[in-house]
């Protein structure tokens, strides 16, 4: 393998670039109240759109800036939340 194509193989997506840098603070919010719903399911499996749909409606500020789409298909916030929580399960 050459050098050069090493660092191709290792170079971060696009995606995971803007989602590591977010400094938004309600996204990190938003995350830090998604990974603390999955941490109370307590081994027990909980689905990414029931946590979504929870946060909402629990917390006000989360609701408005998700918005009304809650689905990663229809929303880039919950598209990156989605994204980073993935990436912390690697």
């Amino acid at each position: 393998m050459t050098a050069s194509h090493e660092s191709i193989c290792h170079m971060p997506s696009e995606s995971s670039l803007i989602i590591d840098k977010n400094t938004d603070s309600t996204f990190n919010s938003a995350f830090k109240e998604l990974l603390d719903l999955i941490k109370l399911a307590n081994g027990s499996s909980i689905s990414f759109n029931y946590a979504i749909e929870s946060l909402c409606k629990n917390d006000e500020q989360i609701r408005k800036y998700l918005g009304d789409k809650l689905t990663a298909r229809e929303n880039r916030n919950v598209r990156d939340l989605q994204l980073k929580a993935k990436g912390i399960q690697k």
